[in-house]
């Protein structure tokens, strides 16, 4: 019993220390929006004559791996500020959705882990922590293979300015077009509600009946096609990017794709946002502030804090709850097909369930979690570290 109690307190105080850096994340994370901000209107980190004056006549948007031009009339400062501010509201709105961030890190004091993952915010950052420690482990394996990453380079303000402009425009050209599309055709044979709902968060469409497996069959296949497609466009952007980089952004499609379709668009935007954006913020801070090349090995404090952050603090322990997540779920996945495959009472025939299995394949299987291109070269995206850009 002393036992037992001594290892509810260890893992009590593991989920204190675990909340505290999800907090401090967002504390970072905040943060930077400023910092941005000031770097981009108050330094020059150009290396020509470029600055937030400098004016864009025109955005190369996707649809999948196809770009197409719109014309805007605007300049890198107010386009760099209609982004921050669309992803400032993104995360207050992720933060006090529903169940906020707050209530449910007390929950998971009280009750577990798992009750973290009722608040996209924190959602978002646990994957952000896993994806960010799991694709550069994958780097370093694929290095040591002799397969090459890339990298890309071009002017920090440019650069700058489309590592924060990629997470809106590839989540709507990679996941919207293609996993959302399916979700909308689909959702309009309920309702037209349905179908506008599933647009944003494609799991609107899963009702948890048995009926659901084609839909969920869809959804997962499209979400395979549009990460290889991710990926590809990566390598075939002209960007710098090598053949490694196809793995690794095919990959952080997955995780992308899983967010969009469990908690919405605004999860798998925040999730890119933080390996884009947050990732490389106070790097491009530094450089305006203090002189530091953005792509220092060494980095400033700033820079510095943040990358341990992520690889780190909540890089390592991310993955492992990610991992242990998983885990869990495919031996409870296993002891189901065990359990039916061994023969059960059905006094209501094959065709029939008895009362208590159904909770079991419906809410169960919906509360599941998950733990774990650009124009051309000037749409450059990993800054800093480029194994962690999308």
């Amino acid at each position: 019993m002393d036992a037992k109690r001594e290892g509810l307190s260890l893992g009590k105080a593991a989920l204190v220390v675990y909340a505290s850096l999800l907090v401090f994340t967002i504390v970072l994370m905040v943060l930077s929006i400023p910092a941005g901000l000031y770097t981009v209107y108050s330094t020059h980190i150009s290396n020509t004559s470029l600055s937030s004056a400098s004016p864009i006549n025109n955005l190369g948007l996707f649809v999948g791996i196809y770009t197409v031009s719109v014309p805007v009339a605007t300049s890198f400062g107010s386009l760099f500020t209609v982004l921050t501010a669309v992803y400032a509201a993104l995360l207050a709105f992720a933060g006090f959705q529903h169940r906020n961030a707050l209530s449910a890190i007390r929950s998971a004091l009280a009750q577990g882990s798992s009750e973290l993952f009722g608040n996209s915010l924190l959602a978002s950052i646990i994957a952000l922590g896993a994806l960010t420690l799991g694709i550069g482990l994958l780097e370093i394996i694929q290095a040591g293979a002799g397969i090459k990453t890339g990298s890309i380079s071009g002017d920090p303000l440019l650069l700058f300015l489309s590592i924060t402009l990629a997470p809106l425009r590839e989540e709507l050209g990679f996941r919207v077009a293609l996993v959302g599309f399916l979700a909308l055709v689909l959702g309009f044979r309920s309702s037209v509600k349905t179908g506008l709902k599933a647009l944003w968060r494609p799991s609107a469409i899963l009702t948890g009946a048995p009926g659901d497996l084609p839909n969920k069959v869809g959804l997962s296949i499209m979400v395979g096609i549009s990460s290889i497609l991710f990926g590809a466009a990566h390598y075939f952007s002209g960007a710098g990017w090598d053949v490694g980089k196809v793995s690794e952004a095919t990959a952080a499609g997955v995780v992308l794709g899983y967010l969009y379709v469990r908690y919405g668009f605004h999860a798998a935007v925040l999730l890119h946002w933080g390996v884009n954006y947050f990732g490389s913020a106070f790097a491009f801070f530094g450089q305006g502030v203090w002189g530091i090349p953005w792509d220092s090995n060494f980095g400033n404090p700033l820079s510095v804090l943040v990358e341990l952050d992520l690889f780190i603090l909540i890089g390592v322990t991310s993955f492992f709850l990610v991992g242990y997540k998983i885990l869990k779920r495919l031996a409870r996945a296993r002891g189901a097909i065990e359990s039916d495959s061994g023969g059960s009472l059905n006094p209501q025939g094959p065709g029939a369930q008895v009362q208590g299995d159904q909770p079991r394949g419906g809410r169960e299987l919906r509360r599941g979690r998950l733990r774990p291109h650009r124009e051309r070269r000037q749409d450059a995206e990993l800054p800093r570290a480029p194994e962690r850009r999308l």
